[in-house]
């Protein structure tokens, strides 16, 4: 299990612009004690594409979770973010389309710019991470 429970998206969001909020907050919202959380959420919604769009939220705050677990050089890390690589990228992308809500060249965008520069094969030796103001949101 990880933290506290808080608002997933406004922490995020305030990670991303830099703001250090510790990585058991964020995982929180990946897998918590009382069940309020993005995966829970994925999983009993019923409507086929919304699910999928819960499962790309689901990638999005995996991903950013590993980054704020690595850029705390934590050497252990929950077993939810484990498993967590660049290959989270490619399915987050693949469940984003398949609900339908999202633009694929913005997705691709996204993607693309991510692995060039805060690759979690390359980056875990250097101390890039993500920061908001620098991705291509269109």
């Amino acid at each position: 299990m990880c933290g506290d429970n808080h608002s997933g998206f406004f922490y995020t969001k305030k990670w991303l612009e830099g703001e250090i909020i510790d990585a058991d907050v964020l995982c929180n919202y990946i897998d918590s004690e009382d069940y309020v959380d993005v995966a829970e959420f994925a999983n009993k919604e019923k409507d086929a594409q919304k699910q999928y769009a819960w499962y790309s939220v689901l990638d999005a705050f995996s991903y950013t979770t590993y980054q704020a677990y690595k850029k705390e050089k934590r050497k252990f890390v929950p077993q939810v973010v484990e498993l967590i690589d660049d290959e989270t990228l490619r399915i987050l992308g693949e469940n984003a389309i398949e609900s339908g809500y999202f633009k694929i060249e913005s997705l691709n965008n996204i993607k693309s710019y991510l692995l060039e520069n805060y690759s979690l094969n390359e980056s875990w030796k250097t101390d890039k991470y993500i920061k908001r103001d620098r991705l291509p949101l269109a």
